[in-house]
């Protein structure tokens, strides 16, 4: 019986860590994005001549485009070769 009540509250405690993660976790990641992508985003205007910067930005959209385009690519050939497993801890790291 102890250990039904100790194994209860593990499972209590880990569910309301999880939630916490879950309500948490988007919140914090839209706000680093927002901060580092506005950061990027003032060191181009800082850095690169008014002219360039439209051709600039431009390439870096395409380039980003294109990186998240091979990287679902190959996330794919992994997960169908290997396992989803191995490709989420990948991601994760």
């Amino acid at each position: 019986m102890i250990g039904n009540k100790n194994l209860t509250k593990a499972n209590a405690s880990y569910q309301l860590i999880n939630q916490v993660g879950d309500l948490i976790g988007p919140i914090l990641a839209g706000i680093m994005i927002t901060i580092l992508g506005g950061y990027r985003t003032l060191w181009f205007q800082e850095t690169v001549p008014s002219n360039m910067l439209g051709r600039v930005l431009s390439f870096s959209r395409v380039f980003t485009r294109l990186a998240m385009t091979l990287g679902m690519m190959v996330g794919s050939l992994v997960s169908n070769s290997i396992s989803p497993v191995v490709v989420f801890t990948i991601a994760a790291v």
